[in-house]
């Protein structure tokens, strides 16, 4: 997409909302990559409602109607020497340009995909020019190793010491064993869905008490 103001303010972890026409609804995409000298940003989506559905439809040299970014606070990824990237399904949107920038600031990143089946793997060649020994495994078996995300996050855990793991997941199912076992310290996990970084910042600062909007949580 040519957005020659957006691309030029944009960094890893923000996002657009695009309307497409007048008779569409808002929605949000993550800001998959930008090139300030092309001033272009991409997107990545997949076809799951309407809105979509008419985005796909487009052309090249056509226009959408409304584009509003970047938003969002930028994702903090200094001081880190060894990280994980895992993301399951279309988490690898937001997941691999993180990748990318933590690797570009000299830290070591390793990534982990998971997906439910072969046909619906997205963004590999992208993630192994970060990480030449990428993980992908799929629910099914029918690419990479048959398990879930969390299963190999946990085998490396088991191995290596990290400074921080990310982790961008579709659905909450993945959660479920590997929180059974509490010997990394997760003293608590919440899934929301949908409200973007900045919304997830809101909930954050509603958890530690920083802001109150009900009076009564």
């Amino acid at each position: 997409i040519h957005g020659p103001y957006i691309s030029k303010k944009a960094l890893p972890g923000q996002f657009v909302i695009i309307r497409i026409d007048e008779f569409g609804e808002r929605f949000p995409l993550t800001i998959f990559d930008y090139d300030r000298n092309l001033e272009t940003i991409d997107i990545i989506y997949q076809k799951v409602g309407t809105s979509t559905m008419k985005l796909d439809k487009l052309n090249e040299q056509d226009y959408i109607l409304d584009i509003v970014g970047p938003l969002g606070k930028a994702s903090e990824l200094e001081n880190y020497n060894k990280t994980i990237v895992v993301s399951g399904g279309v988490g690898g949107a937001i997941a691999c340009p993180l990748a990318r920038r933590l690797k570009e600031l000299g830290t070591h990143t390793e990534i982990i995909s998971g997906f439910r089946t072969k046909d619906l793997v997205i963004l590999e060649k992208n993630m192994r020019e970060i990480d030449n020994n990428l993980v992908i495994c799929t629910d099914d078996g029918s690419y990479g190793r048959k398990a879930l995300v969390t299963e190999i996050l946990q085998e490396k855990l088991n191995k290596n010491k990290y400074d921080n793991i990310d982790e961008f997941i579709e659905k909450n199912k993945t959660y479920q064993d590997f929180l059974k076992n509490n010997e990394y310290g997760v003293d608590a996990t919440l899934w929301i869905g949908g409200v973007g970084q900045t919304g997830i910042n809101a909930v954050a600062e509603i958890l530690n008490g920083k802001i109150n909007p009900s009076g009564s949580l």
